[in-house]
């Protein structure tokens, strides 16, 4: 019998899924875990693959469906058993599609394979695909390797393309289609100060011993070092550990408290705002924490991420501090009850005793979801993570 492809639920808080491309035609021969399309869900673009060997029988619904239905088929195709049972029919058996061949809509377009988005973007850059060196599987050209062709991780004419499509308007605008996962991240922050009372603390945090105790040990390591964020994220995990209460979530008017300290932070890519997670950060080392997420941010910005990787965190962090921000107070991710915004480090003269010293400082505050948090809960929290930077001697240990 032929096999229905459905679309899958790639994480608990997927509903519905857009199309966005093919990345094969009807009756391609493929073998089991080959890319067949591209989803984009509310958090990330995801290859969808094939579930067996077998032959794409039919495609019904065509790319570019928008707000697809968990389960809804969206295509058919034809196990190897099956078309051994149905070889007496005769029917041509399409010659497979070699590995190092792109498809869009259906027809070749480069003697490599390369996502959609790479393809896009080095058709508008001028860029010959052939000639890139792709890091995917097989060689795949993603858009990490489009962009470092064009000068760098993050060069301009790549980072202004996007997933949505731009539209030329009367007037001297554009309108630009909010991709999935920009539409999700609104409806979700919308809904958490529409439902959420947040109240927010505020600290000031003395950065000196961390900023010297940071370059001591960067001396001592080899590049790339470690960076504050590595420090604050290992400061909060072992501070949700000593207020347990503030490591939770608020699901179904249930208050969930976790055993596990799972800190996520906030990467801006081009599709939004994502939250990879590092697990068990409360028991992970300092370098431990930055290789792991020097990786993550890397995925996150390509879109690389898979939804394991940024389900499930019980605490974010929001870290403005490089783009020259003073402070932020952020908006509570739910189902988490609290998130932490950082400011930049800057000087600042403090007194002390009879004496005035000029010390770097970073302004830290916190959002807490007032309903399971209250305003207790939220000042030990916060004091534990200033008292755990102002000694980082004790985030060695």
């Amino acid at each position: 019998m032929p096999r229905e492809i459905k679309m899958p639920q790639f994480s608990e808080t997927m509903t519905e899924g857009d199309l966005v491309e093919w990345l094969v035609p009807e009756g391609a021969v493929l073998r089991a875990g080959d890319p067949i399309a591209e989803i984009e869900t509310d958090k990330s673009t995801i290859e969808l693959e094939a579930p067996e060997d077998g032959t794409l029988e039919r495609i019904l619904v065509r790319a570019g469906t928008q707000a697809i239905a968990i389960g809804v088929v969206l295509a058919v195709m034809r196990g190897v058993d099956d078309e051994k049972q149905s070889a007496v029919a005769a029917r041509e058996v399409p010659t497979p599609i070699p590995a190092a061949v792109v498809t869009a809509g259906a027809a070749a377009e480069s003697e490599r394979r390369a996502s959609p988005l790479a393809r896009r973007m080095a058709a508008q850059a001028g860029l010959d695909l052939a000639r890139l060196v792709g890091s995917g599987p097989e060689g795949r050209v993603l858009r990490a390797d489009v962009e470092r062709a064009l000068g760098g991780d993050r060069a301009p004419a790549a980072a202004a393309i996007s997933v949505a499509s731009i539209t030329p308007a009367v007037g001297d605008f554009i309108e630009q289609r909010l991709s999935r996962a920009r539409r999700t991240i609104a409806e979700r922050l919308s809904a958490s100060k529409r439902e959420i009372p947040h109240f927010y603390l505020h600290v000031e945090c003395e950065f000196g011993s961390l900023v010297t105790l940071r370059e001591q040990l960067n001396r001592r390591r080899p590049a790339p070092g470690l960076s504050l964020n590595d420090f604050i994220v290992r400061a909060a995990a072992l501070a949700l550990r000593e207020v347990p209460e503030a490591n939770a979530s608020f699901v179904d008017g249930v208050l969930r408290l976790h055993r596990s300290c799972d800190v996520a932070i906030a990467v801006a890519s081009d599709e939004g705002l994502i939250t990879p997670v590092i697990r068990a950060a409360a028991e992970k080392s300092l370098a431990q924490i930055s290789d792991e997420a020097r990786a993550l941010v890397e995925r996150a910005r390509t879109g690389r991420l898979a939804p394991r990787e940024y389900q499930g965190g019980t605490f974010t962090i929001s870290n403005l501090g490089m783009f020259g921000v003073d402070g932020l107070y952020a908006i509570v991710n739910p189902p988490q009850v609290a998130i932490l915004g950082v400011g930049r480090v800057y000087e600042r003269a403090i007194a002390r005793k009879s004496a005035v010293v000029v010390e770097p400082v970073s302004q830290l505050t916190l959002s807490a979801d007032h309903r399971v948090v209250d305003g207790v809960v939220g000042a030990r929290l916060l004091g534990a993570i200033r008292t755990r930077l102002e000694d980082p001697l004790s985030l060695l240990v």
